[in-house]
């Protein structure tokens, strides 16, 4: 669907049916689940020392400098990397 399309949509039911979740371009990255302390974290742009999600053994399996995304209760919170033994996020999500 183009833009244009989804202009013309506007805000209907309509326009929901045609848009697909944002997990669908995501699906071929890792994804690394949060605790909700953890989201709270990463939500406000600040890295977590990967020692700190060691609990995680899911975070060790991510390759340094690789993107990927975090998610907690089934929502996602940022894209991010590890980057110097931290998860860094480099952009937040608000959906």
């Amino acid at each position: 669907i183009s833009l244009d399309q989804l202009k013309v949509l506007g805000h209907k039911e309509a326009a929901a049916s045609k848009l697909l979740p944002v997990e669908t371009v995501l699906d071929d990255i890792p994804a690394l689940v949060l605790t909700e302390e953890e989201a709270k974290i990463v939500k406000n742009g600040i890295a977590i020392p990967l020692i700190q999600l060691a609990k995680s053994k899911q975070a060790l399996t991510i390759e340094v400098a690789t993107p990927f995304y975090t998610i907690c209760q089934g929502k996602i919170v940022a894209l991010a990397k590890i980057e110097s033994g931290r998860v860094r996020p480099y952009r937040v999500l608000n959906l």
